[in-house]
């Protein structure tokens, strides 16, 4: 879904624009008391945007124009740009020019990170995880997994899931463990760590951590989502955790192909007709 139907539409800014001649210190500002720290510049004798200012340039004086810059190809992004692409995007540098239909009409920054939709695909994208390192956890430990667990941990998971059995809540318990717990037991097996891209116990240990960060933020409806990090450090995780699901998914795939080559469905469906 984030990868086709939700784009980048979803998050981004008109892009304000002064006027060329205007005063820079002025329109310095008003970028100021919007909150706005890049603006557009409308040449008069043009109907699109081609060129921007900072707002710390104009703070030098002069005129806008004097302090204008090219918008260069780098820099420009599609309206249409898939919301999973958008991290790593923005992991490079602070902030996109938005085309719509063709014309310079938007900017996406990294604030806009911390909007909805942005954020969903985060919780979204961490949920999946926890979802695959259960099935790992399962096909490798078997029902042996909770030998590998501290008494207190297995405690808390035996708790959860009596409080969701009681909801009538059909779970089984490994589901019930917190995200430290499945990192814990994934980061214990070389084979699980190879499969997750991790050189080391310790590295793996550290990536989890932070994985840990951003989901209690998340969940903690926090308005930063750097909170102790930066945006270079969340785009890594971000993309290590999209590369992780890509490489789970084709290795899960396999087991399935090979698991059904003989299988023979004997239940009628509707959409069989």
């Amino acid at each position: 879904m984030f990868e086709n139907g939700v784009t980048v539409r979803s998050i981004y800014e008109p892009l304000k624009a002064c006027l060329a001649e205007a005063n820079a210190t002025e329109m310095a500002e008003l970028l100021d008391h919007r909150g706005f720290y890049i603006a557009g510049v409308k040449e008069p004798d043009k109907q699109s945007i081609t060129r921007f200012v900072s707002a710390a340039a104009l703070k030098k004086g002069g005129t806008v124009r004097d302090h204008a810059e090219d918008i260069v190809v780098e820099c420009l992004i599609s309206d249409a740009t898939p919301l999973a692409k958008i991290f790593s995007l923005l992991g490079s540098r602070a902030y996109s020019f938005v085309l719509v239909g063709g014309t310079v009409s938007g900017i996406v920054t990294r604030a806009d990170l911390n909007k909805p939709p942005a954020r969903i695909y985060l919780f979204g994208l961490i949920s999946l995880l926890e979802m695959h390192l259960v099935f790992w956890i399962r096909k490798e430990f078997g029902d042996d997994w909770q030998r590998h667990l501290k008494e207190p941990r297995l405690a808390e998971a035996n708790k959860l899931f009596e409080q969701r059995r009681q909801k009538h809540q059909e779970l089984n318990l490994c589901e019930c463990l917190q995200l430290c717990d499945k990192a814990d037991l994934i980061v214990s097996r070389d084979v699980l760590r190879e499969l997750f891209n991790m050189n080391s116990k310790k590295g793996g240990e550290k990536t989890f951590r932070r994985i840990q960060s951003l989901r209690d933020l998340l969940a903690h409806g926090q308005n930063n989502l750097i909170e102790d990090t930066s945006w270079e450090e969340l785009s890594l995780i971000v993309s290590w955790i999209e590369q992780a699901l890509e490489k789970s998914d084709a290795e899960i795939e396999k087991l399935a192909v090979e698991a059904g080559g003989n299988y023979v469905e004997r239940f009628w469906s509707a959409a069989d007709q």
